[in-house]
């Protein structure tokens, strides 16, 4: 008897360690993605620039339906490296990118953060200390929808509430930037659907993470509301924000999901429109912080499964494709020369979603 309780002790004590010190396999391989809105569509951030330093066969395997690209600042007519990409993927959707580097916002001497330089809201305010108004934008606008026709998606902006306003200037007034920005919105809106009615405008383009609380979510809570309260409905198709968590392996491994539906639904809420997530990634290289190629996979699966729960929910943009400018590399592709470029497990977990959207819209 004595000796059957000891082996009963043992048993325990054995099962308890396993248990500690087991690893669960969804930290090791994509888990199997949940059943859901697979009408959502899935793209890829892509750098034009890069277009001939990708192995663009591997590009095409993977199916994308969308491809979110910045547009070109005036000065790099004729726009070379963006015509290239189109012509090699006709049949992917651009999704175009009008924010601050278009606007010359990243030249050389240009103070672009916190310059609150307005006054007061009205159409020959100053955009930012770069020296662009209202007036510029609406003609670089106009530049735009008429060098690429075939663009039929345009995001106005991005990330304004980066650093509680980011590139447009006057953050610490939320009343004040939410004018400017339905002003650029609504300009925007305007002049695009003149050209082609048939276009959409994504509005916002906001950057909210997992530090959901406090006064960064206030500030992006009363700048939807008073950027809403001020017609927005009328001049956008969807809205967006990019959904990324912190740099944990808490948050990264685990279903992200339990940090996004807050947003999600708030968003939804105000608006009632179609909501795109326009930049959602994770690094792969960055063990230290649980970032490795196989949880890289594993993120990607539980956030496009998480988003395709909700039917209003209509496009999700992993970022990036190919990343060889961060030692993080959010790519799905190995930094290296075009011959020795690899797909990382996480190009494997995209490519499923994306052949089992065509599987069940055909």
């Amino acid at each position: 008897m004595k000796t059957r309780n000891i082996i009963v002790a043992v048993v325990i004590i054995v099962c308890a360690l396993g248990s500690i010190l087991y690893v669960s396999p969804t930290l090791l391989r994509p888990p199997a993605p949940m059943e859901g809105n697979y009408a959502v569509e899935y793209g890829l951030q892509y750098f034009p620039y890069l277009f001939d330093s990708i192995n663009n066969t591997l590009v095409a395997d993977l199916q994308p339906q969308w491809f979110r690209i910045t547009a070109p600042h005036q000065s790099t007519y004729p726009y070379p490296n963006h015509e290239k990409l189109m012509k090699a993927f006709p049949d992917v959707n651009i999704l175009m990118v009008i924010g601050a580097s278009t606007m010359g916002a990243d030249e050389e001497g240009c103070t672009y953060r916190r310059s609150n330089v307005f006054s007061q809201p009205n159409a020959n305010a100053r955009i930012s200390s770069c020296g662009w108004s209202l007036q510029d934008w609406d003609a670089n606008v106009s530049r735009l929808v008429e060098a690429f026709p075939n663009v039929h998606a345009w995001e106005i902006w991005n990330v304004p509430d980066f650093n509680q306003g980011g590139y447009l200037c006057c953050e610490d007034d939320v009343t004040l930037m939410a004018h400017h920005y339905f002003d650029m919105l609504k300009d925007a809106y305007q002049i695009i659907k003149a050209h082609n009615p048939n276009d959409s405008v994504i509005a916002f383009s906001l950057l909210v993470m997992t530090d959901w609380a406090g006064p960064k979510h206030e500030w992006i809570k009363q700048f939807v509301e008073k950027v809403w309260e001020l017609g927005a409905a009328d001049y956008c198709d969807a809205i967006s924000f990019h959904a990324f968590t912190r740099d944990t392996p808490t948050y990264w491994v685990d279903r992200p999901g339990s940090a996004w539906q807050a947003r999600l639904e708030m968003f939804e809420a105000v608006t009632g429109k179609p909501v795109w997530i326009t930049e959602t990634g994770m690094p792969s290289n960055n063990a230290d912080k649980g970032a490795t190629p196989e949880s890289q996979a594993t993120y990607l699966t539980h956030a496009f499964s998480f988003f395709g729960q909700y039917s209003y929910v209509k496009v999700v943009i992993w970022s990036y494709l190919y990343d060889p400018s961060d030692q993080a590399d959010y790519g799905l592709l190995t930094v290296a020369p075009i011959s020795e470029q690899a797909p990382k497990p996480a190009y494997y977990a995209f490519q499923h979603f994306t052949k089992k959207q065509t599987t069940a819209s055909t």
